[in-house]
């Protein structure tokens, strides 16, 4: 079938310092928070950007808030459940080792819309007790939707029931324990107890009223989990950051040097500012714990107007975000920007957001299904995207072809678990400009089976020779110098010369104009903020070059002068006048050239391709594409999709006017 078109400024240093926050510097894998950072603070509020999902933090009265309360079969309940049955749940028979029988699901009814847990009122020390009813409508019903993160499922614990016990993980355990009120019974929705999580088809069916179920909670509650020692000294930082909002920050460093603070030497390009107290280290290990890697999250907290994170050291702390804020994407845009978010089922990756995209109508289009693999739900998505918006930007995160022959899904379909890179130029189409197939309507379509997709359009080069994988570190960037700083400084300083040695391979020493499209492309036109590059990169980008020539061993000496002279407070003092345009050009390269691989074509033109590229892919432009592909030749007529690429000068529809390029049906499996 075709599918066709239808009708608060910060330092580069401390930018880079709260960039390093949203890694897990446990492994050499960037472990994103979503795909976010600190934001910055607005007014008294704190902004996080958690999946995409801002949330502004601000404090509160540490009492439990008052909700509207009922009584329902006698119990004070803090909450109320418009039922459509009362207790539902069916004994097995089976005794568990204390003595307590575990409970079986009734099936919900046509008219059921969920469940909703009742948690019996008691003190700390008192076991967990509670009850399930079955709801006809979230409306007319007052509950709390909690958000946390599963935890390990090998350590459970017992909620007990009128008809038996239920065994929940740890996480959930602690989390009820906390919410239990000791005069009052509480209404709560927790996916682990309310949906019968052994039931393939309930599962995919509550699914789709994620949404609704969230949106219609009178709050959502976030649990973070336990405290830990150090979650005092990240919400204190936390409080300086919201409270250095709207001071007067300093001008951006032109200077290089060093300075102390205690036993570190930090860069004399270092300027804290109201930030020099913050202990990002802290903020860092709170914003590692789990729930802000769920993918869920982004639906959970996106969906509701009020939400409250519960942690025992702030005790309650609001939440509120814009319905139409930074979630007002399609799918893909989502999936990439949680790309890196953790879930126990790898299948919700994209069922997690699915209510949440501007482009999916639950009445209309596909809807989650447990009954099928991973691979599948994926290769759906792919060709329910590529129909639905009539483009080919899913190429652009192609699962790639597989060594050993053997893939769960096609080559063309995003493997949601392992995106090689979670920026791709498809997801900047807005301001890239990009248009490699100029006005050209794609051609393309599946077969029946969904496992091979047809497309036509032209191949315009094929891949020569490839530059060493980047090793990328910002100069500008280095908040301590130490040997270790030092070490990355020097393997950048290499991968930019070895760049420079492919590219001088072609012709020989670059002209002024081949130069200019050796800059094009390591930066791939584009600023770090993928809107186009201006005029200027070349020459910030000649500059740069020369000061990463000698940057690596001015740190070492920075470093050598800064341990032999313990009574020094700082040293040298000089003045970099490209500083800034130094910084554009290391965030450009940081964004997208060290995230690829340079290499040379055979019609001796320089591009920038995925990692995973060999020597004799084709480049090829496919019709209705924005950029050109990789593609990967097999012995039998097909191709295996290897990702989007950048070319000087195929970029903008050129490659349909030159000549010799005949057009090409390509068979992508």
């Amino acid at each position: 079938m075709r599918f066709l078109p239808s009708s608060f400024n910060l330092s580069s240093s401390i930018k880079h310092r709260v960039r390093q926050i949203s890694h897990d510097t446990s492994g050499s894998r960037p472990r994103y928070i979503g795909y976010a950072t600190i934001a910055g603070v607005v007014g008294t509020s704190f902004i996080v950007s958690v999946a995409t999902v801002s949330l502004s933090i601000h404090r509160t009265n540490t009492n439990r808030q008052k909700l509207a309360t009922a009584t329902e079969e006698q119990w004070p309940v803090h909450g109320h459940i418009k039922s459509s049955t009362g207790s539902n749940l069916a004994s097995s028979g089976i005794t568990r080792s204390d003595g307590s029988i575990p409970f079986t699901y009734d099936q919900l009814r046509r008219e059921e819309k969920t469940r909703l847990l009742v948690l019996e009122a008691g003190e700390p020390e008192d076991e967990l007790r509670c009850r399930l009813n079955h709801v006809s409508t979230l409306q007319d019903s007052q509950y709390e939707a909690l958000s946390y993160a599963w935890g390990e499922p090998s350590t459970t614990h017992s909620i007990y029931t009128p008809e038996g016990s239920v065994l929940i993980t740890a996480s959930l355990f602690g989390a009820l324990r906390r919410l239990r009120l000791p005069d009052r019974a509480r209404v709560i929705w927790a996916d682990q107890l309310c949906i019968n999580q052994e039931d393939e088809i309930e599962r995919g069916h509550q699914v789709q009223f994620m949404r609704e179920i969230y949106e219609n909670a009178t709050q959502v509650i976030i649990w973070l989990g336990e405290e830990s020692s150090v979650d005092q000294r990240a919400f204190q930082s936390l409080e300086i950051i919201e409270n250095s909002l709207g001071l007067p920050y300093p001008t951006p460093a032109t200077g290089m040097g060093w300075r102390r603070q205690k036993s570190k030497a930090l860069s004399g390009g270092t300027i804290m500012g109201p930030l020099a107290n913050v202990d990002s280290d802290q903020l860092a290990n709170l914003l590692r714990r789990q729930w802000f890697r769920r993918t869920w999250i982004v639906q959970e907290v996106a969906s509701t107007k009020k939400a409250t994170v519960m942690n025992k050291i702030a005790a309650i702390e609001t939440a509120r975000r814009s319905r139409n804020g930074p979630l007002h994407m399609p799918l893909f845009q989502m999936l990439l920007a949680t790309s890196y978010n953790q879930c126990s089922d790898p299948r919700d990756k994209v069922y997690a957001i699915l209510g949440l995209g501007k482009d999916w109508d639950r009445n209309q289009d596909m809807n989650p299904d447990y009954t099928v693999g991973m691979g599948e739900v994926y290769k759906r998505f792919a060709i329910w995207d590529s129909k639905r918006n009539a483009n080919l930007r899913v190429l652009s995160c192609a699962s790639g072809p597989k060594e050993d022959g053997e893939s769960r899904m096609p080559s063309w379909t995003p493997d949601w678990t392992n995106i090689e890179n979670e920026s791709p130029f498809v997801r900047y189409s807005d301001r890239t400009g990009f248009a490699a197939s100029g006005k050209m309507l794609a051609m393309a379509w599946h077969s029946h089976d969904g496992n091979t997709l047809h497309a036509e359009g032209k191949l315009v080069d094929t891949v020569r020779e490839l530059g060493s994988l980047p090793t990328f570190t910002p100069a500008t960037g280095v908040f301590e110098i130490n040997q270790e700083s030092i070490s990355r400084l020097q393997k950048s300083k290499k991968w930019l010369q070895d760049c420079q040695r492919l590219a001088e391979s072609v012709n020989g020493p670059l002209s002024n104009d081949e130069y200019n499209a050796f800059a094009r492309t390591m930066t791939c036109s584009l600023t770090g903020d993928a809107f186009p590059a201006p005029s200027t990169y070349s020459a910030y980008f000649k500059e740069y070059m020369r000061f990463m020539d000698t940057t690596p061993e001015k740190y070492a000496e920075y470093y050598k002068e800064f341990v032999s002279s313990p009574k020094r407070l700082m040293g040298a003092d000089e003045r970099n006048p490209y500083f800034r345009g130094h910084t554009f050009i290391e965030s450009s390269l940081q964004q997208w050239t060290s995230k690829r691989r340079l290499c040379t074509t055979e019609n001796r033109r320089l591009a920038v391709v995925p990692k995973s590229a060999r020597a004799g892919d084709a480049i090829c432009v496919l019709y209705g594409g924005e950029v050109p592909y990789v593609l990967r030749p097999a012995p039998d007529g097909f191709y295996f999709v290897v990702g989007e690429c950048y070319v000087d000068d195929m970029m903008h529809g050129k490659a349909l006017s030159v000549q010799g390029l005949r057009p090409t049906r390509f068979r992508l499996r």
